[in-house]
């Protein structure tokens, strides 16, 4: 199976504040430009770019069963998992499953966005997995805390619809499909 031509994207980091960790970023960083969002009550996420590099910050302080929740439980912060963006998303889990990460849950937004985990000693099939397949897959690599997040089209479109005229400024690999 050929690995499809993946793009470094983001790094992501489980934060206990937002408001702090933007500040920090912004001062240490020199991350100027960000864009904010609240998913539900305890749980906001934060795009910004700063030092050649594009962060998305997560802060869930709320209770959740999230990859995110179960990660600040686990480990505090971090870094939870660094985004890629692959132009083939379906041949990218495919090989990711290849080499030993499996289907661990989906779930879907309230605008039909559906988000793949993936993690080691779980089982996927090939209808799961085109169930399943929308804006991103995350895959626990056995590579430590983090994970590898793949991002698609749809990504890149919600991204787009949601960073509007700041999507070139804050995105540093910004993808034009």
């Amino acid at each position: 199976m050929t690995v499809p031509e993946i793009q470094s994207f983001h790094i992501a980091t489980v934060v206990r504040d937002l408001d702090d960790a933007v500040a920090a970023y912004t001062r240490l960083l020199d991350a100027q430009t960000w864009r904010l969002r609240e998913i539900s009550p305890g749980f906001r996420i934060a795009y910004g770019s700063g030092s050649g590099q594009t962060w998305e910050l997560i802060e869930v302080s709320g209770p959740g069963t999230s990859q995110f929740h179960e990660f600040r439980d686990q480990y505090g912060e971090g870094v939870q998992h660094v985004g890629f963006w692959t132009p083939d998303i379906r041949a990218s889990v495919e090989h990711a499953l290849a080499q030993g990460g499996k289907l661990v849950a989906a779930s879907e937004d309230a605008d039909g966005r559906i988000t793949v985990q993936l993690a080691p000693q779980a089982t996927a099939t090939p209808d799961v997995i085109d169930a399943a397949i929308g804006i991103g897959a995350f895959i626990d690599g056995g590579l430590g805390a983090w994970r590898i997040e793949f991002i698609g089209k749809d990504g890149d479109a919600f991204l787009r619809d949601w960073l509007e005229e700041e999507y070139g400024e804050i995105l540093v690999t910004p993808r034009t499909w």
